[in-house]
C-alpha cells in the first residue's frame, strides 16, 4: 500500500463519473452502446450484469488487475522489493511476461501521466539490467534498451550535467526513478521499489 492506496488502485473506471460514463469508459470497445435517452433504456439489472462481465475480463482486452496504457497492458503492483524480486513477481503473475520493457517514448510519457494522474508514489522497477556486461543495457526479452533523450534521466555532479546511467556497476537495474520525474535511471538492484508488470 502506498498512503492511502494500493498501486493500481483506483482504477480508471472508479471515479466519481456518473453511471452512464462509467459504462462509455469500462466498456467504450463495444460491449455496451453509448447512453439512450431515458425511454429507451435497457433495465438496470442487464446494464449491470454487463459492466461486470467486463470488469470480471479486464477493461480494453486486458487481464484484470492491468491497466491499458498506450495500447500495452500493465499492471501497477504495490508490493516493494528488490529488482530479483519483482522480476520474480512478475514472472509468476498470471497473464504477465515479467517486468515491464518501456521500449517507445509515447508509452513511457503515458506511464508518467498514469502514475501522476493516479498519484502513485515512489520509484518502479522496469525489466533491464547491465548485469551481464557494464554498460549493456538489455531487456530481458534480449533486446537493448534504447539511450539517451528521452528515455534516460540527467543528472548533475560537480562535473556538470550528464544522462544516465551513470551509476557503474553498483547500479545494475533499470528503474522509473520518481527523484528523476519517472526517466529511466540505473538503480541498485537491491533496492526496495514497486513492480510495474507487463501482460501478455
Amino acid at each position: 500500500m502506498r498512503g492511502d492506496k494500493q498501486a493500481s488502485w483506483p482504477p480508471p473506471w472508479e471515479t466519481s463519473y456518473s453511471c452512464q460514463t462509467v459504462i462509455l469508459r469500462v466498456c467504450g470497445g463495444g460491449l455496451i452502446s453509448p447512453p439512450r435517452p431515458a425511454d429507451t433504456m435497457l433495465p438496470l439489472l442487464p446494464t449491470t450484469a454487463l459492466v461486470v462481465v467486463a470488469l470480471l475480463t479486464g477493461a480494453n482486452g486486458c487481464s484484470v488487475g492491468f491497466v491499458e496504457i498506450n495500447g500495452e497492458c500493465f499492471y501497477f503492483r504495490s508490493e516493494v522489493g528488490t529488482w530479483e524480486a519483482a522480476h520474480d513477481l512478475c514472472l509468476n503473475l498470471t497473464d504477465s511476461r515479467g517486468l515491464a520493457e518501456v521500449k517507445s517514448a509515447n508509452t513511457l510519457r503515458a506511464i508518467y501521466e498514469y502514475i501522476r494522474t493516479y498519484d502513485l508514489g515512489g520509484s518502479f522497477w522496469l525489466g533491464a539490467t547491465d548485469q551481464a556486461y557494464e554498460g549493456d543495457w538489455l531487456w530481458t526479452d534480449g533486446s537493448r534498451v534504447a539511450r539517451g533523450t528521452p528515455f534516460w534521466a540527467l543528472h548533475y555532479s560537480v562535473l556538470g550535467w550528464s544522462q544516465e546511467p551513470s551509476g557503474g556497476s553498483d547500479e545494475n537495474c533499470l528503474s522509473l526513478d520518481k527523484d528523476r520525474y519517472y526517466y529511466f535511471n540505473d538503480a541498485n538492484c537491491d533496492n526496495g521499489y514497486y513492480p510495474i508488470c507487463q501482460g501478455l
